[in-house]
């Protein structure tokens, strides 16, 4: 699950920066990724999946539930030139 969120930081991490990019008139394919930090929270939100013991017909039963985990990642992007990759 950390993965897929991570990667999900990332996708729209490079989203936000190819439109702000195009907003400033310049092309966000010059640019590439030097750096990045992710910070996932230590511990995951929401209901999971549970068993409860009831009495009558039905002694066991699942309460679906949702957990989440929330990723952030910060992206650090540097013009190819200033790298050496031009």
């Amino acid at each position: 699950m950390q993965d897929k969120a991570f990667q999900l930081a990332v996708d729209s991490a490079k989203a936000r920066f190819e439109r702000q990019c195009r907003a400033l008139g310049i092309d966000p394919k010059d640019y590439i990724i030097t750096s990045w930090t992710p910070q996932a929270e230590p511990e995951h939100h929401g209901k999971t999946l549970s068993i409860r013991e009831e009495d009558g017909p039905k002694p066991v039963g699942l309460e679906p539930g949702k957990a989440s985990l929330a990723v952030k990642v910060t992206v650090w992007f540097t013009h190819k030139a200033a790298t050496g990759r031009a």
